[in-house]
This record gives C-alpha cells, sequence and structure tokens, in this order.
C-alpha cells in the first residue's frame, strides 16, 4: 500500500466532506444490525471509508514506523485480539488487552 504524506492525509479530508447523502450510504450491515450514527453536516462517502482503511493499515504513524492499528485489531479476528496482552512499539510489554473497535451506541448512553 502506498505511503500517505501528511499533507495527503490533510487533502484527502477535505476533499472527503460532502460527497454522498448519509441517507444514501450503504453499510452492508447484517439483518438487525443498524447503522452506526452520522452526523448530517458530515455524511459519508466512499473517500472518508479508504482515508480510513489507508490510516488503519499505516504504521507510518506510530512512533517507530513499526505498528498500525491492525497490528493488534486484526481484521481476521472481529478487530480484536485473543492474547490477554499485547506488547507496544519497541517491544514494551503491554499491560492491557486489545479491545474490540466496535460497541454498541446504547452502551454509552
Amino acid at each position: 500500500m502506498r505511503r500517505l504524506t501528511g499533507a495527503a492525509i490533510v487533502a484527502a479530508v477535505l476533499l472527503t466532506g460532502g460527497v454522498t447523502d448519509a441517507a444514501s450510504w450503504n453499510w452492508h450491515l447484517p439483518a438487525g444490525v443498524a447503522p452506526p450514527p452520522v452526523p448530517s453536516d458530515n455524511p459519508m462517502s466512499a473517500a472518508k471509508v479508504e482515508l480510513g482503511r489507508r490510516l488503519f493499515y499505516d504504521a507510518d504513524l506510530s512512533l517507530d514506523g513499526t505498528t498500525s492499528c491492525a497490528t493488534c485489531h486484526g481484521q481476521h479476528r472481529a478487530f480484536i485480539e485473543g492474547n490477554p496482552t499485547h506488547g507496544g512499539v519497541q517491544g514494551a510489554l503491554g499491560r492491557r488487552n486489545v479491545m474490540g473497535l466496535v460497541a454498541r451506541v446504547d452502551q454509552f448512553e
């Protein structure tokens, strides 16, 4: 995957606003799963999804350029990790487990 520079990230964020109506975005969710809330002034778009994917897998954003979000939040494990803890940047011992990335909205109400 091609690396993004800081300027490219800023440009991508600026270009992603208002491309798609929030109601028309197809979330591809299983039956019975409600789509997440989306601010009316910041609708979803394919460009935003692509930017999020690039940032999630970009190890250059870590302290030493070796660890991306996906390093611990493995897509093949539903974005969690099965280990009690995970090592950090430069082999530092982890103190916490890798939390899942998806939470129900009603957990925070």
